[in-house]
């Protein structure tokens, strides 16, 4: 058993139950790797469609290769200060507006695998909802996992989700959550997004999690 084999079993029960099908999860890599074509430290990208993604053989059923996460090398830095700073400084900056983590037992039969009760709670904790969600960058190992968050987050369909490609195309270990934030503070302090969400994620079959939101000065 490894997180992989637990993924899989977590979107076996979602495509048994028909929350989802297999198409929408080669959808979500689909637009992962597109996303990644702008990202110049992504690690997967390209125009690839959703029948050729559907073609591969499984991995672990159901899950394809693509499907996964790759592994990557990498590290990402940010610097929190307060807006005076920041100011004094003269650097471009985002206000951190609210911030919530929260865990889930590790015990996979006490959860319902399908829904992500703890995201939904971060969020509400960190004040998603106070107004509109421009860009959302989640921390979705694998496919069938950007479409639980994206539930639970109640993101609107005007949301741009990943659109540095997420972490289907590149994961950095150990440091992703921190890195969604950073992608969130690129497109604010460029003009692409008034308010943002961070998404981090930890344990098997997204057990813990944090959302950060972002919003402009």
């Amino acid at each position: 058993v490894d997180t992989i084999s637990l993924a899989a079993m977590q979107a076996r029960i979602m495509l048994d139950k028909g929350l989802i099908s297999e198409r929408d999860m080669a959808d979500v890599v689909a637009r992962s790797r597109r996303n990644a074509l702008a990202n110049p430290n992504a690690q997967l990208s390209g125009e690839v469609s959703t029948d050729d993604l559907l073609a591969e053989e499984t991995y672990v059923s159901p899950l394809r290769k693509s499907d996964c996460c790759p592994v990557s090398d990498g590290a990402t830095a940010v610097i929190i200060c307060t807006v005076d700073k920041a100011r004094a400084w003269g650097v471009p900056y985002a206000v951190i507006s609210g911030i919530d983590h929260r865990i889930e037992t590790h015990n996979l039969g006490m959860r319902d695998l399908t829904d992500s009760v703890s995201t939904r709670l971060a969020a509400q904790g960190a004040g998603a909802a106070a107004g509109p969600i421009d860009v959302a960058e989640l921390y979705a190992p694998f496919s069938h996992q950007e479409i639980i968050l994206s539930r639970a987050l109640g993101l609107e369909e005007s949301t741009q989700v990943n659109p540095s490609g997420g972490v289907l195309a590149g994961n950095l270990m150990m440091a992703s959550g921190l890195s969604r934030v950073g992608e969130v503070f690129d497109r604010i302090v460029a003009g692409e997004a008034e308010r943002g969400l961070a998404h981090a994620t930890s344990g098997p079959c997204l057990q813990h999690n944090l959302v950060t939101v972002l919003e402009k000065a």
